[in-house]
């Protein structure tokens, strides 16, 4: 019965070969096709899938072709759909987006070579083609700066006893008081020393004052313009 199924079923190993094409099922334990042109070969439990499998072969390389209206998409974890390869060939996958506006998402990345944004031929470890903006911290009238959230911060308190955290070495801060009470600030982070400049002393009423800092060592260098 060539119409029935299973067509052919065996547990054997062998080589089942023909010439004609049927209606039916070829089930056995190990199937290797010459990769002449098989076509939609599915698994019963999932039939929208051209290839599934279990395992994966040693040493060996599996060729997948996504179809001008299809992807191929990869299960993991017992996830469907988790990552796939769109039909251009490209990976979307977890951290990684074709959505306008997003690109590659991580918590932490690593590039061991250049990085070039604006650019493909980055000259430098990092070279960007364009503007580059930061957000700025807006501390209130708090006088404990965090500086992991910006490199630039601002505070409607009076000058006084400021604390920093998390000021790196080699990083470049700025610091706009705006206090309306004259006043001399000093500044403080466990483990640093802050070299304040030759006259430095009270600001003046009703006028903001800014300080910048460069962090070399555990030592930081202050600069500081009054009056604005």
């Amino acid at each position: 019965n060539l119409t029935g199924s299973p067509l052919i079923s065996t547990s054997m190993g062998g080589v089942v070969s023909a010439t004609n094409v049927y209606a039916g099922t070829v089930s056995a334990t190990n199937f290797v096709g010459n990769g002449s042109g098989l076509t939609g070969i599915s698994v019963a439990a999932q039939p929208s899938d051209r290839i599934s499998t279990t395992g994966v072969a040693s040493g060996a390389n599996l060729g997948m072709v996504a179809a001008s209206i299809g992807t191929v998409s990869f299960t993991t974890g017992g996830t469907a759909g988790t990552a796939y390869l769109d039909t251009v060939g490209r990976y979307i996958g977890p951290g990684i987006s074709l959505t306008a506006g997003h690109g590659i998402s991580s918590t932490n990345g690593y590039f061991a070579g250049r990085v070039g944004i604006g650019t493909n031929s980055p000259t430098a470890v990092l070279q960007v083609s364009g503007d580059i903006v930061t957000t700025v911290n807006n501390a209130g009238s708090g006088t404990s700066i965090d500086w992991s959230t910006s490199n630039v911060a601002y505070t409607s308190a009076n000058c006084g006893s400021f604390t920093f955290t998390n000021m790196r070495d080699g990083g470049a801060y700025t610091l706009v008081v705006k206090g309306a009470t004259a006043a001399t600030c000093s500044f403080s982070q466990t483990g640093l020393t802050f070299k304040m400049p030759v006259g430095h002393g009270a600001t003046t009423v009703s006028k903001h004052t800014v300080y910048s800092f460069i962090r070399a060592g555990t030592d930081v260098y202050v600069t500081w313009i009054k009056g604005y």
